[in-house]
């Protein structure tokens, strides 16, 4: 452990653009005819579709069925955003489970009591008063803003396909090809 104060940090373009923060380990960063190193099993990682994880919920399946297909021909997912695509399909089985139930008993419910009529057997529901809120209603609120926030990370919706492109596994970037000339 080094004695002393802990260096500034200096944003690039303090000192000019070639500045290098000093509070950071400096293995980060490429030293001139270093080559940047992809990990082995990264092409691998994009090309193959992820599978459907077996905890998943029928209705999360059945998201999962035709989302991802979709979702991995535009190349927007690999492998490794499987968990984060299996929390967007089970939000969504979530939301058309809660829409269901609204759609049936309505946003409004009515407290009610349930009697038994002893002479012939029947239970019947009879109103006690006052109102509350389908608990369904909040269910339905939460999936839909996981959906949207998950939506956006995975490349769902108008915004979030301009942003994210395409995955290109056969490209070098300018770096790479840099560096090969210069051997």
């Amino acid at each position: 452990m080094t004695k002393g104060r802990r260096p500034k940090t200096r944003k690039a373009g303090e000192l000019g653009d070639n500045v290098v923060d000093i509070a950071r380990p400096q293995s980060r960063h490429l030293v001139p005819n270093q080559k940047k190193t992809k990990p082995k099993n990264a092409p691998a990682d994009f090309e193959s579709k992820p599978k459907c994880p077996s905890w998943l919920s029928p209705g999360g399946k059945a998201v999962w069925t035709r989302l991802v297909p979709v979702l991995h021909a535009e190349g927007h997912i690999a492998i490794i955003d499987r968990e984060l695509c299996a929390a967007y399909c089970e939000a969504a089985a979530e939301y058309k489970t809660a829409c269901d139930d609204i759609r049936k008993r309505g946003v409004i419910l009515k407290r009610t009591k349930s009697v038994l009529d002893e002479k012939t057997g029947d239970v019947t529901e009879v109103p006690v008063g006052g109102e509350y809120y389908n608990p369904y209603y909040g269910v339905r609120k939460n999936a839909l803003k996981t959906m949207v926030d998950l939506g956006d990370r995975l490349g769902m919706g108008g915004l979030a396909r301009g942003r994210i492109t395409k995955i290109d596994t056969t490209a070098t970037d300018a770096l790479d090809s840099f560096l090969e000339r210069g051997r």
